[in-house]
């Protein structure tokens, strides 16, 4: 017999997770949800909870391949000098130098944690957790990230800013040194914080012309943010960086109540693809795209959804 609850037509409904966010917002990162259920069983009076936060937090991300590879050489080449201290013979050392592997802090929770979560959520088949230690051991032997990759054999790193905001903390920081190319769109010093960022700034001593400062006027937009981008990758390619990074701020996006560019995401879509194309052509396809400044969150979803769609495109 059909029951008045069977016979009823099915119901669609749409549940709206925020009002600010698009239609078709989505995270692009599927471990995201493991990461939240997983946090609260760390302890928080833990001397290493902070570290072992960015280890969670670096697990569920994509792996650095180049970075890691550098770590296991440095770890076999440190290994291989005590084998060879202690007298071990070749065949022995080989086959200990092949059990290396690059850090993982907190494997086996990550994997117990991991597999209990998988059970319990059958749609992350197919993801797993990808322990590692990047930004950890970064913090942990207090290095910035220049000298954790130059540490690691990387040689000319390209940052690049397209945030509203001069970008002065770095420029200043690196202003003389030549292994740095530098490289930021943003609005004119004149009109916004921090005031810096005129187009002669350009590196000093051994480092002058691996800088690039465009300060663009406010109201300028998709039109003015071209040729400007034209300017960036001539100035990239004539170094050839060895790993890009960008500073992919959604506060140069039209609508952000603190700064006055008119950027659509379409800019941020434009730069990530460029600079994904860039990297593949210079042969290592290291890219790092990090996010800034931006104070109007629908804007910060579209920007950030285009940089991680044109990442993986």
């Amino acid at each position: 017999m059909e029951t008045a609850a069977a016979a009823r037509p099915a119901v669609s409904r749409k549940v709206q997770v925020n009002i600010e966010l698009q239609d078709d917002f989505s995270l692009h990162q599927a471990l995201s949800v493991y990461l939240l259920d997983t946090l609260p069983r760390l302890d928080p009076a833990d001397p290493t909870y902070a570290f072992d936060v960015l280890t969670l937090c670096e697990a569920i991300v994509e792996d650095p391949d180049a970075i890691l590879r550098r770590q296991v050489d440095k770890l076999k080449a440190e290994k291989l000098a005590e084998l060879k201290a202690e007298g071990v013979d070749y065949a022995e050392r080989m086959e200990k130098l092949e059990e290396i592997e690059h850090p993982k802090p907190r494997r086996e929770f990550l994997y117990e944690t991991f597999n209990a979560f998988a059970a319990a959520h059958p749609w992350v088949e197919g993801e797993n957790v990808r322990p590692k230690s990047i930004v950890r051991e970064m913090c942990e032997r207090f290095l910035g990230f220049n000298d954790y990759v130059r540490e690691y054999g990387l040689q000319r790193i390209a940052y690049v800013d397209i945030d509203a905001h001069h970008g002065d903390g770095l420029y200043y920081g690196f202003e003389s040194d030549p292994g740095v190319i530098f490289a930021d769109i943003h609005e004119d010093g004149r009109h916004l914080y921090p005031g810096t960022g005129s187009d002669d700034e350009i590196g000093k001593g051994e480092a002058t012309g691996t800088k690039l400062n465009l300060p663009l006027m406010p109201g300028a937009d998709d039109a003015a943010f071209e040729p400007a981008w034209q300017r960036v990758l001539r100035h990239l390619e004539s170094f050839a960086p060895e790993f890009i990074i960008l500073q992919a701020g959604a506060d140069s996006v039209a609508g952000d109540p603190l700064t006055h560019l008119r950027f659509s995401p379409g800019a941020h879509a434009r730069a990530t693809t460029d600079l994904r194309d860039l990297a593949e052509r210079l042969g290592h396809g290291r890219l790092l795209a990090t996010g800034g400044g931006g104070y109007h969150r629908p804007n910060i979803a579209t920007a950030w959804n285009a940089v991680v769609e044109h990442l993986f495109a």
